[in-house]
């Protein structure tokens, strides 16, 4: 199968690109020259987006921060992003398009001009990967490197360098086995915590049940005799409780003490409930009776009102509006002459009144309206009044039946459902039952009548305990288990991630020579460490004239770092074969490089171009030129792309383009072999 070629990439409405742009990457080198803001990591991160459906790093720097920008949109578009690449795989064109936003995105695919479906699936497979998972960790491990992550392969203490070379070494499998024992590993350690806390509640659970069990067997072995003990217990128990009250048991075992507590629980409980029906009595008016008569006499006056005010109001109105109208200078019953203006003055006086009249009868309505509602009211405040005597009458009746029923042990003189007397009466018989408690479990150890309950308690209990201590031992087992295996899978993964570092020591020895950041030190090495069961892969510079070596992370400068972190970069990714992806994107990696070094890395890009397609960016014209001339085509089949981010407006970068030929850089090869 031939490797896919990146052939084109479209971009509108995505972050720097308003409008949409279309820049040609048909080349086996693409180069990018544009100042700081013109476009270019805009370009980057659109193709980004189109394989990982996200940009984190974005994300990422505004965690914490209310969100009220999207990450993907540009400002300048109302639509949703659009990204479309272009690349030929197998003679055929292929054409993937993501459109969306930050939240939710949409992946399509057209293979010569025909929709495909599963469009995830189709790009995954087209790089050559079962699924578009591993597909987006190959661009972000070996097929693209963004201006800001240039340092993350010295970030993180070493993990970063270690995940990138498992991706190169095939370690990913040996790396996930050795996380899962070590998730493994980590769940039994808890299980074990958890079982070992079970573990010694139930040991002091089960001393504390032999202890009374010893306790028992030494008091029913004395010479104490559990009568006597019943006899002096329901004594103290009698002195304790209120004047008029006393008990009178004959000869008491324990089980007539058991009744005699079930018989006190009864009363409680009877006692408690005819409290409970005092207190709602007491929420409701005395007088509801009188008040209900006296709302039905007023209720019935102010109904013979309103009917009066309703019949006269009506016909005087309609009389005088009548006579009114007929009015004239002689009388219209018998004709003779009248004084007009004297009789319309009294008719209007008459219609007047009978107005006044029609409003007191509305007033006189209202008043028998409220005097209704409130017969309601005082009516239902009675009923709940009945219903509260009913309940509280029914309550003493049980409290008396059982006093009744108690008096053969329990005699109670005087009137004990008195208010007063009955409170005093039930904190005495709460008191009295917590007494026969206690006497009858002091009866109980004295006459020995519980041992076989406690001997079977502990039997229970050890049973118990023999379970939760083979549970433990069965996990300290399984834990060092756990653990050895755990030992043992790091260990693998150090034996072959020193095997991969023995064969890329020299690449990356290679590529810091040609950049060359320090005078000092002058090689760079990878050494590998373990620290707290964590496998890391350290950097290291040597000085080899002084055979000294050191972190370059506090002995370089930032620029110089940079370097070290593009060597580590270029010279996995020069030994990555099947991991890695057909095309290398190098987001500005030119930053806080001398001239020499900028040589040294055009050199490095020119073989990188005869592996994988290579698509470079920069900020800085000087170096673009280098670069240029570095990855000008040698032959008729080689071929450059250089695309001028001139400058930048809302609606996007304005953009040119140029190809070089092969003619401006055979005669300068020619001079030179002269």
């Amino acid at each position: 199968m031939t490797q896919p070629r990146l052939v084109a990439i479209e971009l509108e409405g995505f972050r720097g690109f308003a409008e949409t742009r279309r820049l040609d990457l048909d080349a086996d080198a693409v180069v990018i020259r544009g100042d700081n803001g013109s476009g270019k990591t805009s370009l980057v991160d659109g193709l980004l987006w189109l394989f990982c459906g996200e940009l984190r790093h974005l994300t990422e720097r505004v965690r914490g921060l209310r969100r009220t920008e999207d990450a993907v949109t540009s400002r300048f578009n109302n639509h949703d992003a659009r990204v479309t690449l272009e690349m030929r795989c197998e003679g055929r064109l292929y054409a993937f398009t993501r459109t969306g936003d930050e939240r939710r995105t949409k992946l399509e695919c057209l293979i010569d001009n025909e929709p495909i479906d599963d469009a995830d699936s189709v790009l995954a497979r087209a790089f050559g990967h079962e699924e578009l998972g591993s597909l987006r960790q190959a661009i972000l491990t070996w097929g693209l490197l963004r201006q800001d992550a240039i340092r993350a392969a010295l970030d993180f203490a070493g993990g970063a360098l270690h995940e990138r070379l498992s991706g190169i070494i095939g370690l990913e499998r040996v790396t996930a086995f050795a996380a899962a024992a070590t998730r493994a590993s980590d769940a039994l350690i808890k299980e074990r915590t958890s079982a070992r806390g079970s573990l010694k509640v139930v040991t002091e659970r089960h001393k504390e049940a032999v202890d009374r069990r010893d306790l028992a067997r030494r008091a029913a072995s004395s010479s104490e005799d559990a009568g006597r003990v019943l006899h002096d217990g329901l004594v103290k128990v009698s002195d304790a409780l209120p004047n008029g009250v006393s008990l009178s048991l004959d000869d008491p075992d324990l089980e007539a003490v058991a009744q005699l507590g079930q018989l006190v629980r009864r009363l409680i409980d009877a006692l408690e409930a005819k409290h409970e029906r005092m207190a709602a009595l007491a929420a409701h008016d005395k007088d509801t009776d009188a008040a209900v008569a006296a709302t039905e006499t007023a209720l019935e006056t102010a109904r013979q009102r309103a009917v009066e005010a309703s019949d006269r109001a009506p016909a005087s109105a309609q009389l005088a509006a009548l006579a009114l109208g007929m009015l004239s200078d002689h009388c219209p019953v018998c004709g003779q002459p009248i004084n007009e203006a004297t009789v319309r003055e009294h008719l209007e006086e008459v219609r007047a009144a009978s107005e006044q009249l029609a409003v007191s009868a509305q007033q006189a309505k209202d008043t028998l309206a409220r005097a209704q509602t409130d017969l309601a009211q005082i009516r239902e405040r009675a009923r709940q009044r009945r219903e509260a005597e009913a309940a509280l009458h029914a309550a003493r009746a049980a409290a008396q039946d059982l006093l009744h029923d108690a008096a053969p042990r329990l005699r109670v003189v005087g009137q004990p459902l008195d208010d007063a007397a009955s409170r005093e009466l039930l904190d005495g018989l709460r008191q009295a039952r917590e007494r026969l408690l206690q006497v009858y479990q002091d009866a109980q150890r004295v006459g020995g009548i519980h041992l076989a309950r406690l001997d079977g308690d502990v039997d229970a209990l050890s049973a118990e305990l023999a379970d939760a201590q083979g549970k433990v031992d069965q996990l300290e087992r399984r834990c060092s288990q756990a653990k050895s295996l755990e030992h043992a899978a790091h260990r693998a993964a150090e034996n072959i991630v020193e095997k991969a570092l023995d064969k890329l020591r020299p690449s990356f020895a290679e590529v810091f020579d040609r950049l060359n950041p320090n005078p000092a030190f002058t090689e760079l090495l990878a050494r590998q460490d373990v620290f707290r069961n964590r496998n890391q892969v350290v950097p290291v510079v040597r000085d080899r004239d002084r055979n000294i070596d050191a972190n370059p992370l506090l002995v370089l400068s930032e620029g110089q770092l940079n370097v070290v972190a593009l060597s580590y970069f270029l010279g996995m990714a020069l030994n990555a074969q099947e991991a890695m992806v057909p095309f290398l994107v190098l987001d500005d990696p030119l930053q806080a490089l001398d001239v020499i070094a900028i040589l040294g890395f055009g050199d490095l890009c020119r073989r990188i171009r005869d592996e994988r397609q290579l698509i470079v960016t920069t900020h800085d014209r000087r170096f673009a030129d280098v670069l240029v001339r570095k990855l000008s085509p040698r032959v008729p089949a080689d071929r450059t792309i250089v695309h001028e981010f001139e400058s930048w407006t809302r609606e996007g970068p304005s953009i040119r383009t140029a190809v070089p030929e092969v003619a401006e850089v055979i005669p300068l090869l020619e001079r030179r072999a002269s």
